[in-house]
C-alpha cells in the first residue's frame, strides 16, 4: 500500500504519503539477546529432564525449535560420530540437510539420552512451554527472546571459531543472516563456557 501512495505523491496526485510517518519495523530491532553461561548452566539444572534436549540441543548446537521436534533420537542423534543430522524435510527450508558438531559440553548434557528411542523433543509446544517457564522461575531467569537458545549458539559459537562460515554452516543459515547480529564477538572466556 505504501508503494502505491508513494507512486501518488510522484505523480502530483497527493500532497504527502502518510506512510512516511510510520516507523519501519527494522529500526527498532535490536540485536539478538542471548544467555550468560551462568544463565544457561542454571536453566538446565533446574530444568525437568524431559525438556533438558530442547534446551542442550537449542543452546549448544542451534537446532531450531520445530526441527528438534521432527527428531528422532536413533536416527538423527550420532554418539559415536558426534553429530546431529538434520535431515531432508526436517530444516527450516526443507529442502536442506546440515550435519551439526556436537560439542563435549553438548554430548554431556545428553549422556543420559544416549539410548534413548523415539523423538527428541516428545513435547507439546505447551507442555515444552510450561516446562521451560517452570524452569526460568526456578533459574531466575525473567525474559525468553523468540529463539534466544539459538542466538545464543551463534554467538558463543562465532566467537569460539571466529569462522562466520563454518557458524553459518553449522546453524543452517546464510554468513550474511549472521554477520550483521552477531557482531561483536562474546568474549572468548564465556565462548568457551558454552562449547
Amino acid at each position: 500500500v505504501s508503494a502505491v501512495f508513494a507512486y501518488a505523491l510522484e505523480e502530483g496526485k497527493i500532497s504527502s504519503n502518510p506512510f512516511n510517518a510510520v516507523k519501519n519495523e527494522d529500526e527498532d530491532k535490536t540485536k539478538p539477546e542471548v544467555f550468560t553461561p551462568e544463565q544457561m548452566t542454571k536453566l538446565l539444572e533446574k530444568a525437568d529432564a524431559k525438556l533438558v534436549p530442547f534446551l542442550a540441543i537449542g543452546g549448544f548446537a542451534g537446532v531450531r525449535p520445530e526441527e528438534m521436534r521432527r527428531l528422532d533420537w536413533q536416527r538423527n542423534v550420532d554418539f559415536e560420530e558426534g553429530v546431529i543430522v538434520v535431515d531432508y524435510g526436517q530444516g527450516k527450508k526443507n529442502k536442506s540437510r546440515r550435519v551439526v558438531t556436537m560439542t563435549a559440553n553438548l554430548q554431556a548434557w545428553l549422556k543420559t539420552f544416549r539410548n534413548a528411542k523415539g523423538k527428541v523433543v516428545p513435547l507439546t509446544s505447551r507442555k515444552e512451554r510450561e516446562l521451560r517457564e517452570a524452569a526460568m522461575e526456578a533459574a531466575k531467569i525473567k525474559r525468553w527472546q523468540q529463539d534466544v537458545l539459538r542466538h545464543s549458539f551463534i554467538r558463543y559459537h562465532y566467537a569460539t571459531h571466529n569462522d562466520l562460515n563454518l557458524t553459518a554452516k553449522e546453524a543452517g543459515n546464510h554468513p550474511d543472516v549472521i554477520k550483521e547480529p552477531y557482531d561483536p564477538l562474546a568474549k572468548p572466556k564465556a565462548a568457551k563456557a558454552l562449547s
